[in-house]
């Protein structure tokens, strides 16, 4: 079978195409023009090596469009990850502007003079406090006292001791030392005022419509056992001056200034007790409230900072995922290419022509002129050089 005839066929020529280029060489010499013939047979598949396996080639290209489709899915799969990825920064991002709008609305509160009220506070809270503890103890020691000399207190005893030098003692009816000195119920009786006084400063909290009526009872309550125990303090005082000789007998006991005395300084103590509590709490929230803006401003600031963390975090992993898909890509298209070159047969053509003029390039070498040995090499691998740039192109274009 000649050339010529290989044009004329539809079935390529199959050969050993190293033993064809050696044959084809010595017919013309190793001339660079049959080769070029040549080679565009083998280009355009007229002439095919016998080594070629079509079923092999196929099963290559499913390989190929395999990992294709393959690589395809983890593009998707990566791009759906980075869109998630995405939409958890967006809300990362859109809850640190709240804080931020948070942490705006409490530095707006907090330049609202918040440093100068919170001085005042602290100032009132320790100025009430210092009152507040030594009026704690005179009302204690008040009211033990006067139970002491309201129900406690030895009369007989009193008298028949009584001289000269501690008539005034005897005579004292609301600071007497032996009620410090004598342990009694005395001693637990100042609690009921000081449940009252807790009362009447719970009520002034209270916001039922009914706080004053609980407040005007709670007063009169106080009111009133201060003037029984104002009483009672008075009539004992009475039976002390009546066994004494002191006193005919003749007595009305709110006319009495030990009475008034008694039920003024217990009463209006008591209320002022109660007064003061209350501003002391007061004054105590009002410190709190500052601490306790400052400590959520301090708790934002943590968790802004903890979002942001959040977000680097989530931008790192955007970044390697949008890495990823790039990587992808990349191997999409050199996978791509692979098949194409599968497709168009372009390695086997180059391995076909290499084949043959490997086979054409032994012949020229066993030649006895060196001169035209080499001359006939440069020809012949310009000419090589030349088709395998156009099937390179050719593919490309």
């Amino acid at each position: 079978m000649n050339l010529f005839n290989l044009n004329q066929t539809a079935l390529p020529f199959k050969t050993d195409l190293k033993e064809h280029g050696y044959i084809e060489a010595g017919k013309v010499v190793g001339e660079s023009i049959h080769l070029a013939n040549t080679l565009n047979l083998i280009t355009n598949r007229k002439i095919v090596s016998d080594k070629d396996d079509e079923a092999k080639q196929l099963a290559e290209k499913k390989k190929v469009e395999k990992q294709i489709v393959t690589a395809e899915q983890q593009k998707i799969t990566a791009e759906a990850e980075v869109n998630d990825l995405k939409v958890k920064e967006s809300t990362q991002d859109e809850k640190k502007q709240n804080k931020k709008g948070e942490m705006n609305e409490l530095e707006i509160e907090k330049s609202k003079n918040v440093d100068k009220k919170n001085s005042k506070a602290v100032f009132n809270f320790w100025m009430i406090l210092a009152v507040f503890i030594p009026t704690t103890i005179f009302l204690y020691c008040f009211y033990v006292s006067s139970f002491h000399n309201a129900f406690f207190r030895d009369i007989a005893k009193q008298v028949a001791n009584a001289n000269l030098n501690n008539i005034a003692t005897v005579m004292n009816t609301v600071f007497n030392s032996a009620a410090f000195s004598e342990f009694n119920l005395h001693w637990f009786a100042p609690i009921i005022f000081f449940a009252f006084g807790m009362v009447l400063h719970l009520f002034f909290d209270s916001t039922s419509k009914w706080r004053y009526l609980w407040v005007a009872a709670t007063v009169v309550f106080i009111f009133f056992a201060d003037g029984l125990l104002a009483y009672f303090i008075e009539a004992s005082n009475h039976r002390l001056e009546v066994l004494m000789g002191l006193n005919k007998g003749e007595w009305i006991f709110y006319k009495s200034p030990v009475f008034i005395m008694v039920l003024v300084m217990g009463f209006f103590t008591c209320i002022g007790w109660s007064i003061l509590l209350h501003k002391l709490r007061e004054q105590h929230e009002l410190i709190n409230s500052q601490a306790f803006l400052r400590k959520k401003m301090s708790l934002i600031r943590k968790e802004i900072e903890d979002i942001d963390a959040h977000i680097s975090k989530l931008q790192s992993e955007i970044l390697k995922c949008v890495a990823g898909v790039e990587k992808l890509n990349l191997k999409i298209e050199s996978l791509k290419k692979d098949l194409e070159m599968i497709h168009y047969g372009i390695n086997e053509l180059k391995i076909n022509i290499e084949e043959f003029y490997s086979g054409w390039l032994k012949y020229i070498l066993n030649l006895s002129n060196k001169d035209t040995i080499h001359k006939l090499i440069q020809e012949c691998e310009a000419v090589k050089d030349r088709v395998l740039t156009e099937i390179t192109q050719g593919k490309a274009a």
